[in-house]
């Protein structure tokens, strides 16, 4: 009679190895859920736009050369609209305070312009028109106040204020660093030339005063 092969330690074998696998899996099951936890998904906040809203511009996009043909046609229609109105007006065609009134609508038309085009994301059309307008409208303040003295230093002091007001607000909301900076300046070049020019000193150095703070509140 053959003896029975003893089975205890087959069993206990198998009992050591069924111990040593959980406790592998629950090894394994620790360290990928430490893993998931350190990388789980957090939101990014956004960078912190420095130094306000104009600093914010875009980086414009490539210009082609029939898109800059384009815009220096454009600029060419803006400004020949101008010299008609001033032909229109030293010709005795219009009277010298509806030329004036002519004008300043032009100007802020085309500073409407230039808003509309930038809110339709074509911000190189909206930069050439808000050049244009500014090159239209300053030199036509400074005429019609200093030179051709259509109108008083105080009318001229507020419609300088209005456009001023009207090129700056646009460069703000439509984060246009180059518009910013070119109505600034030309608003305190014209500011200064109209303070020599007229005496009425006072009035521009109170302007002068206005335009410093407000393009250091917005920069």
């Amino acid at each position: 009679m053959n003896p029975q092969p003893d089975n205890r330690h087959e069993v206990g074998r198998t009992a050591d190895l069924q111990e040593t696998l959980r406790s592998l899996e629950a090894r394994v099951a620790a360290l990928e859920g430490a893993l998931a936890h350190r990388t789980e998904l957090k939101p990014v906040p956004a960078p912190a736009v420095q130094g306000g809203p104009v600093v914010a511009e875009e980086a414009g996009r490539g210009i082609g050369f029939g898109q800059g043909f384009g815009l220096v046609g454009r600029a060419i229609l803006v400004l020949a609209g101008a010299f008609l109105l001033r032909a229109l007006t030293e010709n005795g065609i219009l009277p010298p305070r509806g030329g004036f009134a002519l004008g300043l609508g032009y100007a802020l038309l085309l500073i409407g312009w230039a808003a509309r085009d930038g809110r339709r994301g074509e911000r190189p059309t909206a930069v050439t028109t808000g050049m244009a307008a500014l090159v239209v409208a300053f030199p036509f303040v400074y005429e019609t106040t200093a030179v051709r003295a259509i109108v008083p230093p105080v009318a001229g002091a507020a419609v300088l204020a209005s456009i001023s007001a009207a090129g700056l607000a646009v460069a703000v909301v439509l984060r246009l660093r180059i518009l910013f900076w070119a109505y600034g300046l030309a608003a305190l070049t014209t500011v200064t030339a109209l303070h020599f020019a007229t005496g009425a000193a006072i009035l521009y150095t109170f302007l002068l005063l206005v335009l410093g703070a407000a393009t250091t509140i917005v920069s």
